[in-house]
């Protein structure tokens, strides 16, 4: 038969120790979350028209955090106070796709290049957007 070894086990002044650096942990993490939020905040009230991307470079925080800190910004402040960015790119693709409409009509004989430079956008993108009008 295998004889028992002993085991020391924690004491409970061991253990309520462990427990209050867990709950430091868990409160230092909620801090840090909280101040993420506010420079998120700050920043797209500094820029609007930026993307995930480029808050993540300027900030420091994570794209996928980005996501998620602007999910709780719109539950704060309404949901049209903070767009997301693919709300934004879909109203300026909205509005380029009006202004083509209204250059085509008033100037139907104006290369594709022309068009681009006039509406701002690459030739690639031009292209996609006289597909969609078709």
């Amino acid at each position: 038969m295998a004889k028992r070894k002993d085991v020391m086990r924690p004491s409970k002044e061991q253990l309520e120790k462990q427990l209050s650096q867990e709950k430091n942990g868990y409160e230092k993490l909620l801090e840090q979350k909280e101040a993420n939020i506010d420079k998120l905040d700050s920043y797209l009230i500094e820029h609007p028209e930026a993307t995930r991307k480029q808050i993540s470079k300027a900030t420091g925080i994570s794209v996928r955090s980005i996501s998620r800190y602007m999910t709780i910004l719109k539950e704060r402040y309404g949901k049209d106070a903070v767009k997301n960015v693919a709300e934004k790119q879909l109203e300026d693709k909205n509005k380029r796709m009006v202004q083509l409409k209204e250059l085509l009509a008033k100037e139907p004989t104006l290369t594709r290049k022309k068009l681009a430079e006039k509406l701002g956008v690459s030739l690639r993108t031009l292209k996609s957007y006289l597909r969609e009008l078709k």
